[in-house]
Order: structure tokens, then C-alpha cells, then sequence
């Protein structure tokens, strides 16, 4: 992979599709066990028959954010009623 694909690809953030290869490659920890911990924490997934992983799953994994499963829903965030702009 080009150096210039691969450096648009991270800028694009938590939202980037790897190569389950590629991520393996940018974790600090050696490419096997890198690769053996993204399969068992369930991170991999298959992509026009290739392995694929969202970097920001792995990024909330290596925090140690836990990740909704399938049957749970995200949390809804807060937010503050919008300014009313004109009386009626």
C-alpha cells in the first residue's frame, strides 16, 4: 500500500476500514499477537471476502471501552433543548 493511501486512510480517524494486516502493523505490540487479540475481542469482520477492522473499535478496545454487542443499544447522549429562536 502507498504510503500517501495509507496516511488518508488514518486521517480519516476512528472511522477508517483496515486491513486486519494493516492494523496489526500499527499496534505497538507484535503483528501475531496483535492479529490473535483483535480476532478474540470479536473485532474482525469480512469485507468483499477480506478481514477488516474499524479503527476506531480497535482504538476503544486498546482503551478498554467495552463495545456494545449486538442485542444492546448505545447509550442515547444528552442534549440540551434547542434555543427557541422566535415566540409564537
Amino acid at each position: 500500500m502507498s504510503t500517501l493511501r495509507h496516511y488518508l486512510r488514518l486521517h480519516q480517524g476512528g472511522g477508517a476500514v483496515l486491513t486486519l494486516a494493516k492494523a496489526c502493523e500499527l499496534l505497538p505490540i507484535s503483528d501475531h499477537v496483535a492479529r490473535a487479540d483483535l480476532l478474540e475481542a470479536g473485532l474482525v469482520r469480512r469485507y468483499c471476502g477480506r478481514q477488516v477492522v474499524v479503527w476506531e473499535d480497535v482504538l476503544n478496545h486498546v482503551r478498554g471501552d467495552a463495545l456494545p454487542t449486538d442485542t444492546e443499544q448505545a447509550a442515547p447522549r444528552p442534549s440540551a433543548p434547542l434555543p427557541k429562536r422566535y415566540s409564537v
